[in-house]
């Protein structure tokens, strides 16, 4: 790193790249590209994607009283992580909130089945702990698809999050119970006895998404159908391949 990057970097972090226009990144912080550590700056490059319109309209877009647009656009990126694409973007629509529909099983299902991949997730009663997975098929046990992962966020820190790939030949999803990510032992299971519990245990993704194994209580849950919305072709710094993401537990 050069020496302008070795004075500049601390301060990096406190840069607003919400209130930076796609025209000021391109002119004044990409000629500058060298001195960002390269996962970050592809994550950058991923932020803008050479496509403002599409960007807000993904932002915009998040019905949720969860998670934020932000959080919204790093699930985005699991996603594209998972499943080997990285030339698009998505939309997610809200099919079941608990608060506002209920915390059942039967009607997880009434609102959830047969709709394609969705994004599950639910906040962690007194904490900021927000822990979620997803399903790239229909809710159906499904065997044999690596696309699958469980995740955990905080509410108050983007950078505070663990990623969890399905690793284990066992059923990815149990379709009798509620949102149900793992094995016997459920990885992540809400909505446990019809109620406003959940469960996390380690046993068919690659990590444990919570501190302690067992049973918590959660505040709300909110599931969204996943679709892809747009395609566009790269400039070639944005087909760097995002190997790894960040983790932290």
């Amino acid at each position: 790193m050069s020496i302008f990057g070795t004075l500049i970097n601390p301060f990096i972090t406190f840069i607003d790249f919400e209130k930076i226009s796609l025209t000021n990144f391109c002119n004044n912080i990409k000629p500058f590209k060298d001195i960002f550590d390269k996962e970050f700056y592809v994550q950058m490059l991923e932020y803008y994607s050479f496509n403002e319109d599409s960007h807000s309209k993904f932002k915009l877009d998040i019905d949720s009283k969860i998670i934020t647009p932000f959080h919204a656009f790093l699930i985005g990126n699991f996603i594209k992580l998972s499943n080997g694409i990285q030339n698009c973007t998505f939309e997610f629509q809200l099919l079941v909130r608990g608060s506002r529909d209920g915390f059942n099983v039967k009607n997880f299902h009434k609102n959830c089945d047969e709709k394609g991949p969705t994004i599950t997730i639910a906040n962690v009663k007194n904490s900021n702990e927000i822990v979620g997975g997803y399903n790239p098929l229909d809710w159906n046990p499904n065997f044999g698809t690596d696309e699958y992962f469980i995740f955990s966020l905080d509410k108050k820190d983007l950078e505070k999050f663990i990623f969890s790939k399905f690793v284990v030949e066992n059923l990815g999803v149990y379709k009798n119970n509620g949102p149900d990510f793992g094995g016997n032992t459920s990885d992540l299971r809400l909505l446990e006895g019809d109620a406003k519990k959940g469960q996390c245990y380690k046993n068919s993704y690659e990590k444990l998404i919570r501190k302690v194994e067992g049973v918590f209580d959660i505040e709300d849950y909110e599931v969204f159908q996943v679709s892809t919305i747009n395609h566009w072709e790269f400039d070639d710094e944005i087909e760097v391949e995002i190997s790894e993401y960040n983790e932290y537990e």
